[in-house]
């Protein structure tokens, strides 16, 4: 199983729709970075097909979660040029 570092600015933006939308939202934070760091690298055939086309070593990571009675959409770009190593690069939120 491969580790995965999520960079900085990836939590950030993160964080910051998801309190844009609930005060309270670290539970959905702390799932959100459970899902990167333990149901991405378990599930990994499943996404890696889902390669951006103008980025070959990069593939779309996508999860649904609930966030204060209401859903939050996610697309992460995850980089995999290194096999001992993913990267969470990119997050792109996706309006309900």
């Amino acid at each position: 199983m491969a580790p995965v570092d999520v960079k900085p600015w990836v939590l950030n933006d993160v964080s910051r729709v998801l309190k844009s939308r609930n005060p309270l939202f670290r539970p959905v934070l702390g799932q959100v970075f459970f899902d990167l760091h333990g149901h991405l690298p378990r599930n990994l055939a499943l996404y890696q097909p889902k390669r951006i086309s103008r980025s070959p070593a990069c593939f779309w990571y996508e999860r649904t979660y609930v966030n204060d009675r209401s859903l939050q959409f996610f697309a992460l770009v995850v980089r995999d040029t290194a096999p001992v190593m993913l990267e969470v690069i990119w997050v792109v939120p996706i309006p309900p």
